[in-house]
């Protein structure tokens, strides 16, 4: 009668192939999420939103006192520079 070997590293190979196969699937799933991310932001729009040109001009003309070149804030009573 033949004594059934007793090896730990026989069946550590289902480890070996499911890090194998997570790793191919992690580097598939991460080249798809790239292709759709620059189709939705060159093809759609998204990349830009939409208003943003007001938006800066808005920052920019709300109390700037250096936009457009306007002249230096005027100073409160008491206060020297």
């Amino acid at each position: 009668m033949q004594k059934k070997k007793n090896c730990v590293f026989c069946s550590a190979w289902i480890f070996a192939a499911a890090y194998y196969w997570l790793g191919w699937a992690f580097l598939v799933v991460t080249a798809v999420g790239v292709v759709v991310h620059l189709y939705l932001a060159l093809c759609t729009g998204r990349g830009r939103r939409r208003g943003e040109q007001e938006d800066e001009e808005d920052l920019l003309d709300d109390g700037n006192p250096f936009a457009s070149g306007s002249a230096a804030p005027e100073q409160e009573e008491g206060v020297s520079t």
